[in-house]
């Protein structure tokens, strides 16, 4: 992820600050800590992992929903030269899969994407159709 992108921050599910290690170890905690406090202040909607249907811990209920999500997406510190922080990515990314398979999120997600770039497919090669036209050039 690259912080400098506007926006991508909000659309963010897991926030990964890498290099937890060596010189830059200060750096990255510092910036972990810095996405931890700006990713307080974001609130993704209930369920935006997904439900569950049974009550475990750390989950809250909602409508009668079993919403097992962090309030805002988990900004974790790992290093991939000495392997910190590998493990607790690895669950992280499986609970969320869990999550959103379970709830049909992703089919959604997948839908909405094919959707976007059908039509961006769609506009763009109309336009180059039209440019390429000769009728149109003259």
């Amino acid at each position: 992820l690259q912080g400098s992108k506007k926006g991508i921050v909000e659309v963010a599910d897991v926030l990964v600050v890498n290099k937890a290690d060596g010189e830059y170890e200060k750096v990255a905690k510092k910036t972990a800590s810095e996405y931890k406090k700006a990713m307080g202040l974001l609130r993704k909607p209930v369920g935006w992992w997904g439900k569950k249907s049974s009550e475990s811990d750390g989950c809250s209920k909602e409508n009668g929903a079993i919403d097992c999500a962090p309030a805002a997406p988990p900004v974790l510190l790992i290093s991939a030269k000495t392997g910190f922080g590998l493990e607790e990515l690895w669950q992280t990314i499986s609970k969320y899969r869990e999550f959103t398979n379970s709830s049909g999120n992703v089919i959604e997600k997948r839908k909405k994407q094919n959707r976007y770039w059908m039509w961006k497919y769609l506009r763009e090669r109309v336009l180059e159709t039209a440019k390429n036209n000769p009728r149109v050039k003259s």
